[in-house]
């Protein structure tokens, strides 16, 4: 889906980044493959790649957002590039609050994998493209002692994306691709995913009885909107008026 929308003049377009673009998944699968062929024999004889995403509440899927979906269809493109005879796996992390988030989650796999006698762990962050706190801290300190702690000998950490040449062009290929496409307003894409957003809120009850509320797609939405309005008063001057010419 496109968005567009109009600042001091000028069409600005916002592409949404796809799950299952092939130079995503080519771009994953090549960094998979790079960490794995710097083990050695012995360690990829007991090998389990795990691919930890972030995590939602379950009741966001219970009212149909596609994440879960969309995540594990990610997961097994990038490793029918990387090969069938590698093992591999999915769970989430990051879970917060007293509600149910998407299972199974990283930290029990960890132990369940350390406990049937894997010896080495290459773990790959997928939903993250660059590195952060839930990277940097939660998985390669928080994680990593929990492997080694349970007996997990070697625990490999595939980067992040970042500026992985081969994903950057195909970001590229998208804006351009993304220019060719029909467009959606914000605001009106807004407002169609509010009632959406209510509509699922009926479905879902909790124990109480009372209406649980969802954020959704509206709430992602939100979010778009917001980084619109926040990009567009930090950029200024010659600099923001250059890259909205490049993007009429």
């Amino acid at each position: 889906m496109v968005y567009s929308s109009q600042f001091r003049g000028y069409n600005v377009f916002f592409a949404c980044f796809r799950y299952n673009r092939d130079g995503y998944k080519q771009a994953m699968a090549s960094l998979i493959s790079k960490s794995i062929a710097e083990l050695t024999d012995e360690q990829k004889s007991s090998m389990t790649v795990m691919f930890s995403a972030h995590g939602v509440p379950e009741s966001y899927i219970e009212a149909g957002d596609p994440y879960q979906k969309q995540i594990q269809e990610c997961c097994k493109g990038v490793m029918e590039l990387v090969g069938s005879e590698v093992s591999w796996t999915l769970c989430y992390q990051s879970r917060v609050g007293p509600v149910k988030w998407l299972s199974p989650y990283t930290d029990e796999v960890i132990e369940e994998l350390a406990e049937s006698g894997l010896k080495t762990l290459v773990v790959v962050p997928v939903s993250f493209v660059s590195e952060h706190i839930e990277t940097l801290e939660e998985i390669d300190i928080e994680y990593r002692e929990l492997a080694l702690e349970k007996g997990i000998e070697t625990f490999q950490r595939v980067p992040a994306l970042g500026l992985d040449e081969s994903f950057i062009s195909d970001l590229g290929d998208m804006v351009i691709e993304a220019k060719q496409q029909p467009s959606l307003k914000v605001t009106e894409a807004m407002a169609l995913s509010a009632g959406e957003a209510t509509k699922a809120e009926e479905k879902l009850e909790m124990e109480n009885g009372a209406l649980l509320q969802t954020e959704l797609a509206s709430g992602r939405l939100a979010m778009l909107g917001i980084g619109v309005l926040t990009a567009m008063n930090y950029i200024g001057g010659s600099a923001a008026v250059e890259l909205l010419r490049l993007i009429r």
